[in-house]
Formats: structure tokens, sequence, C-alpha cells
């Protein structure tokens, strides 16, 4: 259903059957995907440790009813890369799923979308958001790990030797401070 709608250039995504529509972002969630996509792009080809995908990439998590969600970034690691079918919606999961909120994600669906990750088999999730200046890191597993500034966005069996921290990441320019 979703791939045979009209690309009108909105993005959506399927929650459980659901057409679920994402409105345009401001540039603070701009800029903060676009700085933690190139860093962890970067650092999974430098390292070779798998595929890091970003935007509109849709994975087909659930059936009956269908869910394709499309986190801002998903990371999928070398070893399990020939699972990824390009042509269609994957049928597989990301290893690690980067969500960056905007003011019009709910708390209720941020949670659900943490219960289908966690169900379908993903073993990391991290949350940001931008306004507050914070982030969370849902590890299957292990307890949440809430981080304030200071604290630094990494996953060592994921993408071993990565680390930024949220000082880093949402560091103004001098000229905007």
């Amino acid at each position: 259903m979703l791939q045979r709608l009209p690309d009108d250039g909105s993005r959506r995504e399927l929650l459980r059957g659901e057409l679920i529509s994402a409105f345009p972002v401001n540039p603070r969630h701009g800029r903060v995907v676009g700085r933690l996509s190139a860093r962890v792009v970067d650092y999974a080809f430098e390292n070779d440790l798998g595929e890091v995908y970003v935007g509109d990439t849709g994975w087909r998590l659930e059936r009956s009813p269908d869910t394709v969600l499309a986190p801002d970034i998903a990371f999928v690691q070398k070893d399990r890369l020939a699972e990824v079918n390009e042509a269609g919606f994957p049928e597989t999961y990301p290893d690690l799923v980067i969500e960056v909120l905007s003011p019009s994600n709910t708390a209720a669906e941020m949670m659900m979308k943490l219960g289908i990750y966690s169900s379908c088999g993903v073993a990391a999730v991290w949350i940001v958001e931008p306004a507050r200046e914070v982030a969370e890191i849902h590890r299957k597993g292990q307890p949440l790990r809430r981080l304030g500034l200071d604290d630094a966005l990494e996953d060592p069996d994921l993408l071993p030797g990565f680390s930024l921290t949220l000082r880093d990441l949402f560091r103004r320019r001098k000229s905007e401070q």
C-alpha cells in the first residue's frame, strides 16, 4: 500500500496499518540529523562496520497489519547486509535505530515505535531530543541510559570506538552564539 502512494514529496510511515504523515521539520532538527548522520556514516564506512541508511528508508517491521517505519538514521552491521533487499522495503530490521525527535512526535508514538523496534530485533535505539539537548539510549537487556550534554552517544557492540558527546552534537557555530 505505502509503495503505491503517489510520490508527492510527503514522508509517510505505516504504523500497524495506519498511515502516518510526517511534517517538515525545523532547522535545528535538520542540523542535528545531518551532523549525526554524517558522523555515523563516516565512522561505519571508514571502519568497514556496515551500512547506514538515512532519511526516508522504510523498513517493513511487522505484517498484518503492516508497519513500515523510516527512522532518521538506521545502521545494519556488515554481516547482516545480505538481508537488506534494496529494491523495496527491507523485510528485516536495522541493528541500530536513531530517532531525532521533532515537535510533531508524540510520547505515545515514540513508545509504540520503541516497542516495535524492540520486538522485531533492533539491538539499540537512540532517541535524541534537540529541543532539550538530551538523549536516551535504549538497548535490549540493559537499563535505559539518559544522556546530558557531557555524555556520549556510543555503542561498543555495534559501533566499537564511536563516541560523540551531546555537547559536540548540539554545539552551535560561534557566529550563532
